[in-house]
């Protein structure tokens, strides 16, 4: 097989494959399919891949108006797109924009077929059938982009694709009357923006996360929802840009997605996740901690209402409450406001969310995890009123026993240092309870915790 007979073919077909009634065209069509699905099923995409007339391939679905031609030629397309070389090639060249026209003309066309019948059909193809076609190709192409984004040479070259793509992405989800593009846009930045060094260029040179959190306001449909809620906090990670962490549009779209009409868990926990960083800024739980459980507000009376309702057998969702009950005892204890005491004195009266961090501790798949919980549990015994409901849920979850053998613990020594510092956050909670609360401690378990904390 030689690579020229895909390029005189592929340049041909170019400038005709829009004249649907010419027989040679459409042999020519059905030529060039042939030989690029032989050169991929023998692994010789090499001979594809090296020369320039692949651009011509790509855009020959998007001229081709005959319902037959469009259909082999798409999947041509999206057979390219699903192999591993031709993504790095896309990657590495720069056609992500070319594979975006595609797919936005592919989305068009299943469009007219839901309103109207298309010119060209045969008897034989309904708009129902074409529309569901379209839709699988869509969502083939959109798994093809994913996985392009995620690949190393996407993400290690900085080319003037790279921004034409975020551009035209940014535009999309932009587009608040069409549910389409928005998910489409907010699932594929969402995977970019998983690399750090995109996360910061899409921040500072786009103003992606106002275009995001408008979405999460205006949309009701929950697969853009999740989608806004993963891109926006890979946007607000503190090791990327703390600036849009702190925002009151992110907090509103945290709020959005947490109280949802349909109570949905994944959008819950999706919110719940974007909370967990919008709190690590004081203003933002000071005022999650004062909002008044009465409105239709985002309040501790949220989380709490939840894990009641949606808790029971769904540890994920008790562990995340648990995380961010720590991140506000976090954000308090490293502030010198003077409302601090009463802000702690609030949050130490939601036993329920308390109880939480005693879970994560129970619930934890790793260390990290665990030592997590202890620190936070350890930092709300520091009052009395929060060392009474921290021993209260511990003793009612049977776990001062394993508060007391983890302090005694010297750490797995498989763990390394993250065992040794779950260790010294049990030891830091025994001893904080025994400083704070001695007479309140059951006799052997004041006395097994004195022991364990001793040096």
């Amino acid at each position: 097989m030689r690579h020229d007979v895909h390029g005189a073919l592929a340049s041909a077909l170019r400038s005709k494959v829009s004249d649907p009634e010419n027989d040679a065209i459409s042999i020519a069509t059905m030529l060039l399919v042939s030989l690029v699905y032989q050169a991929v099923n023998t692994a010789k995409l090499e001979y594809v891949l090296t020369v320039s007339f692949i651009g011509d391939i790509l855009v020959l679905p998007l001229k081709c108006r005959n319902w037959d031609m469009y259909t082999e030629l798409l999947e041509m397309s999206i057979m390219l797109f699903q192999d591993e070389d031709a993504q790095r090639w896309i990657a590495q060249r720069g056609s992500m924009v070319d594979m975006l026209t595609i797919l936005e003309d592919a989305y068009e066309r299943m469009d007219q077929a839901t309103k109207a019948d298309i010119a060209d059909k045969n008897d034989d193809e309904n708009p129902d059938e074409i529309s569901k076609s379209l839709a699988k190709s869509i969502d083939e192409i959109c798994a093809a982009l994913c996985a392009i984004v995620g690949t190393p040479e996407y993400r290690n070259e900085k080319t003037r694709d790279s921004h034409l793509t975020a551009h035209t992405l940014e535009k999309w989800i932009a587009e608040w009357d069409c549910d389409w593009k928005m998910h489409t846009a907010a699932l594929l930045l969402g995977n970019m923006t998983q690399s750090d060094e995109i996360a910061i260029t899409l921040v500072n040179d786009f103003e992606l996360s106002h275009a995001v959190t408008g979405a999460i306001r205006r949309t009701n449909d929950k697969r853009v929802l999740y989608a806004c809620g993963i891109l926006l906090r890979n946007l607000v990670l503190p090791e990327k840009h703390a600036l849009v962490r702190a925002s009151a549009e992110t907090f509103i779209a945290a709020s959005c997605l947490m109280l949802h009409d349909d109570h949905d868990k994944r959008l819950f926990v999706s919110g719940l996740r974007l909370l967990r960083q919008c709190i690590r800024d004081f203003g933002a739980c000071q005022l999650l901690i004062l909002t008044s459980p009465a409105g239709p507000k985002l309040s501790l009376h949220t989380l709490r209402d939840f894990v009641d309702k949606h808790g029971e057998g769904d540890d994920n969702l008790k562990a995340e409450v648990g995380r961010a009950m720590v991140m506000m005892y976090k954000t308090l204890n490293r502030s010198k406001c003077p409302t601090v005491p009463n802000l702690l004195h609030i949050l130490n009266t939601e036993q329920r969310l308390i109880d939480t961090m005693v879970e994560l501790v129970v619930l934890a798949t790793d260390t990290h995890l665990e030592g997590e919980g202890w620190f936070g549990l350890a930092l709300a015994s520091r009052m009395e009123g929060g060392a009474n409901a921290v021993y209260k849920s511990l003793k009612e979850q049977e776990d001062v026993e394993r508060l007391i053998k983890r302090a005694e613990s010297e750490g797995d020594s498989n763990g390394g240092e993250t065992a040794g510092k779950v260790t010294e956050n049990a030891k830091v909670l025994a001893a904080t309870l025994v400083n704070v609360i001695p007479e309140e401690l059951e006799e052997d378990h004041l006395k097994s915790m004195k022991q364990a904390i001793e040096p």
